[in-house]
């Protein structure tokens, strides 16, 4: 039934993700957690997926705290559902159907609100040698796997629900949740469903279900007494937190082997790519003391940097690598790359996994490196360091995005002045220059510029209007210097000669680096980043309004919520990767509140940050400078 509503429907739903009852992420903001979540799981636990209950939220609270707890919003909420239930009961084919229907919400929210978990395991025990041609078999009689919701009291209406589901899809006509039993066409038996005190299960076979209930029962463990899985929860522990996962990254690797056999090269590919080294994978999700999205994760991998993790070598980030950026800055990005130790890694793989690519890369190195006159190895990863910035700044003119500035540590400024001078006449010379015929004139050249001591190089084109940036490109005694402009070069010249405030200064920034080898630093103004949005959300809500109205949709423009319903709940943004002695850690807070718990398994290092924090002065601090240069 809910298929022929209307697809747009979807689109409503994610255009106001994380506001809408129907996906804020399980377990935030936390509520109680449930013990017998870790104990319902069967032994060998390859994944692992647990959320608590969700809080209320405490009206007049901080970040997602308040959010959900404000009036506002939670009258929003009540509309989007009123008008989406009307909408869908008209759809609905024949009348006695609607009940079931009407009983949907509750359901759902129920889910959302409670504790539960999800998890597969297959068994503690070494898998047998095999002849490498591939055994599912051995796997699937293994596999136990199962999805536990603690309703508590709600368990009841929710098994009513289902049965009512059951009945109508034609699957049976139970009268209770005990063990029934959906046929599955894989050979690891039937689909389980049933409910037990307070909880519904679905389990996958028998032995799956026997699990959960001795797990419910207290009559085993689970993995409430696993040392190492306990461990590496302790190594992403949080206050607040709402969710946990973890995933045996290489008991799934050596199953899948055995189950796809040695033709599909999956333990040999992993090999090759240094990837099994990756133990395993460890991550929660909760809320910080500002009500921010917190996320940590943890790769295991005992130390280990060869291959692909060689991405990991570059030297540690210092409060230094930020002396160059702007204080305002509004988005951060700082990657530490040690360039010559992944080129060896990429070498090592190609010899065992291509050997034909290695030579074609080694040809083409050649070639680079004729036409530049210099080595890479010798010249260019001499003269410039491991660490990369890119930055936006809104007093040097940009706006989240807009004025990026790319930088790239130099190590020997002699060396990296002559590299730099000779690829710019390389470039220069690669220019088509005049390519208009008649009185106008047309054509693409690389011009230069002095600017306070330097030379800023950039590429004009001349009668081309559908092309608006103009690359340019500078060299200091300190960086490699690259932006879509050169007004953006000079503004960040002027800052640097003018020694105005830098990113350095922040204690923040300090305090998230310290006392760790963080190789990878990004931040957004995340706070600004909702002041840019909110002016245009309601030209873009009409527009979307408009068109739900013509559906049916009961919803318009007084129905979304106003900016001093957002803007107070945002917080700032930030993700640190690092390296230590057991692996690679994550550390990551969302201030936009609009992601689910899992998201930070996919936080882009580019665009996700914070935004810098003064510890002291006045709230337009940031733009002092600016405003004294106006005046």
């Amino acid at each position: 039934m809910m298929m022929a509503a209307p697809s747009f429907m979807m689109m409503f739903l994610s255009l106001f993700n994380g506001l809408n009852l129907f996906s804020l992420p399980l377990g935030l903001p936390p509520g109680e957690r449930d013990a017998a979540m870790q104990r319902v799981v069967a032994d060998g636990c390859v994944v692992y997926s647990e959320w608590s209950g969700r809080a209320d939220g405490v009206a007049g609270g901080k970040g997602l705290d308040g959010l959900v707890a404000d009036a506002e919003i939670l009258e929003f909420v009540g509309d989007v559902e009123r008008a989406l239930m009307t909408r869908v009961r008209a759809e609905v084919p024949q009348p006695e159907l609607t009940p079931l229907v009407d009983e949907a919400p509750n359901s759902l929210k129920a889910v959302l609100a409670s504790p539960g978990c999800l998890f597969v395991s297959v068994g503690s025990e070494a898998f047998p040698e095999t002849d490498g041609t591939g055994n599912p078999g051995i796997v699937l009689q293994r596999l136990r796997a199962g999805l536990v919701l603690g309703l508590g009291e709600k368990a009841e209406g929710f098994e009513k629900h289902l049965l009512s589901v059951l009945k109508v899809a034609g699957v049976g006509s139970p009268t209770a949740l005990d063990r029934v039993a959906l046929p599955l066409p894989i050979p690891v038996g039937p689909l389980m469903l049933h409910r037990e005190k307070g909880y519904v299960m679905v389990a996958l076979g028998e032995p799956s279900l026997t699990s959960i209930l001795d797990g419910i029962n207290e009559k085993q463990p689970g993995i409430s007494k696993d040392a190492r899985i306990q461990g590496a929860f302790k190594e992403v522990a949080q206050e607040r937190t709402g969710r946990w996962q973890w995933v045996d990254v290489k008991t799934l690797v050596t199953a899948a082997d055995l189950a796809a056999g040695q033709s599909a090269m999956i333990s040999q590919g992993a090999k090759i790519l240094g990837l099994d080294g990756v133990e395993s994978i460890t991550s929660t999700q909760g809320l910080n003391a500002e009500g921010s999205i917190l996320g940590r994760i943890h790769l295991h991998t005992d130390g280990k940097t060869e291959r692909v993790l060689a991405l990991a070598t570059g030297r540690a980030l210092k409060v230094s690598d930020f002396g160059h950026i702007p204080a305002d800055a509004d988005l951060v990005v700082a990657k530490s790359l040690n360039v010559q130790k992944i080129m060896d890694a990429v070498r090592t793989i190609l010899k065992e996994a291509e050997p034909s690519v290695l030579e074609d890369m080694e040809q083409a190195i050649t070639e680079v490196e004729t036409e530049l006159g210099i080595s890479l190895e010798k010249d260019l990863f001499t003269a410039f360091g491991d660490v990369w910035t890119l930055y936006d700044a809104p007093s040097n003119g940009g706006l989240l995005v807009s004025s990026p500035v790319l930088a790239w540590e130099v190590k020997d400024p002699q060396q990296a002045y002559a590299i730099f001078t000779d690829l710019m006449k390389l470039v220069k010379a690669q220019m088509p220059g005049d390519i208009g015929q008649g009185r106008r004139r047309r054509g693409v050249f690389l011009h230069e510029r002095k600017y306070l001591g330097h030379t800023i190089y950039f590429v004009n084109s001349v009668g081309d209007n559908d092309n608006p940036v103009a690359p340019a490109f500078c060299v200091t005694e300190t960086h490699l210097l690259m932006a879509l402009h050169p007004q953006t070069l000079k503004g960040h010249l002027r800052h640097i000669e003018a020694k105005g405030a830098m990113l350095s200064d922040n204690k923040s920034l300090a305090e998230r680096i310290a006392d760790r080898e963080a190789i990878i630093y990004s931040s957004c103004d995340t706070v600004a980043v909702g002041r840019y949005l909110t002016p245009i959300m309601p030209y873009l809500g009409q527009i979307f309004v408009s068109e739900l109205q013509t559906e049916r949709i009961a919803i318009d423009s007084s129905t979304l919520p106003s900016a001093r319903a957002l803007l107070p709940y945002l917080n700032d943004s930030w993700m640190v990767i690092s390296r230590n002695a057991h692996g690679l850690s994550i550390d990551s807070t969302n201030g936009l509140l609009l992601s689910g718990g899992e998201s930070s398994l996919l936080l882009p290092v580019f665009m996700v940050g914070v935004r810098p924090t003064y510890q002291a002065g006045p709230p337009d601090v940031r733009f002092q400078e600016v405003e004294e240069a106006i005046r």
